[in-house]
């Protein structure tokens, strides 16, 4: 099923934001893991789960600023506790969120 018709069905619609509300959230508990216990494992969980949100939401859609703001600063605490390497993508990625918030209304 295509986007577009998700956006056209209220109620797909609806269980589609239900489902980014649940893997935004899942994404959380996994980075306040990876904050707690400094499991790499559980920032790898919770950059999997944001990315999977990043990818549900339009480019035009206010909520992708938010899950390019969430992915980027979990991989900037990972940059900063030396689990990643590639502060380029990360900072790229907080250009883009920056971008789409000053195109929004």
């Amino acid at each position: 099923m295509s986007c577009a018709s998700i956006e056209m069905n209220p109620l797909l619609h609806s269980l589609k934001e239900s489902g980014i509300a649940q893997c935004t959230y899942a994404g959380h508990t996994q980075f306040s893991k990876y904050i707690i216990h400094k499991d790499v494992a559980d920032l790898t969980d919770a950059l999997e789960k944001f990315q999977f949100v990043l990818d549900q939401c339009l480019i035009r859609n206010p909520q992708r600023a938010v899950a390019l703001t969430n992915f980027g600063w979990a991989r900037l605490q990972g940059y900063i506790r030396m689990d990643l390497q590639d502060i380029d993508s990360t900072t790229s990625i907080f250009c883009d969120a920056l971008a789409l918030l000053l195109q929004l209304p």
